[in-house]
């Protein structure tokens, strides 16, 4: 039995970590308009390298994703100082709506991307 390649397309979104100090709203913004272009992506993963972080996208279909949702995506900080906290802060976001996609370090502190649907 052969497997048939299953083509799925992706997109890397580059970040500097200065640019999320200096405007995390307009960052944030960037990655939610780079999800409802032409054709409907969302992020599958975030990693750091250095100064920049990557955020890896994918193209939304039936079965990764609800394409015909819209999502806000929320570039923010963890504010909480321990590990306790942290999952705390998180359970609390879930509750409130939001997912969280991954996380980062800016300088001494824990970043996360969130996700949210849109219910406009």
């Amino acid at each position: 039995m052969s497997l048939k390649p299953l083509y799925i397309m992706n997109k890397i979104l580059k970040i500097n970590i200065s640019d999320i100090i200096i405007d995390p709203a307009r960052e944030s913004e960037m990655i939610t308009n780079a999800c409802i272009r032409s054709i409907h992506m969302r992020p599958t993963g975030v990693c750091q390298f250095g100064d920049a972080i990557l955020i890896v996208m994918e193209k939304c279909n039936s079965e990764n994703y609800d394409s015909k949702q819209n999502y806000i995506y929320t570039l923010a900080p963890l504010n909480s100082a321990n590990l306790d906290e942290v999952i705390a802060e998180i359970s609390s976001r879930y509750f409130a709506g939001f997912s969280i996609l991954g996380g980062f370090d800016v300088k001494n502190e824990k970043w996360a991307l969130f996700e949210k649907k849109d219910l406009h």
